[in-house]
């Protein structure tokens, strides 16, 4: 839910406010760090939302920033 909240902020009201995405920033690094509990969590988005994690930060990021978004909610 608060990773939805994240991204729903910046794709609807604050796209170009760079100082809101250090919201989504400590969300997903957080959920970086324990490979199991992003798993997890993408699941229980997926769920909840029908949509993928990764889609959702693909289409409310730009440039350089979504890239590292992207990868941060790949889990590798």
């Amino acid at each position: 839910m608060l990773l939805e909240h994240a991204i729903k902020d910046i794709a609807d009201k604050n796209r170009d406010d760079d100082l809101r995405y250090e919201l989504l920033v400590s969300r997903l690094v957080r959920l970086h760090w324990d490979k199991l509990h992003l798993e997890r969590v993408k699941r229980a988005y997926r769920d909840k939302y029908g949509k993928e994690l990764q889609e959702d930060v693909e289409d409310a990021t730009k440039g350089d920033f979504r890239e590292f978004m992207c990868e941060l909610a790949e889990n590798r």
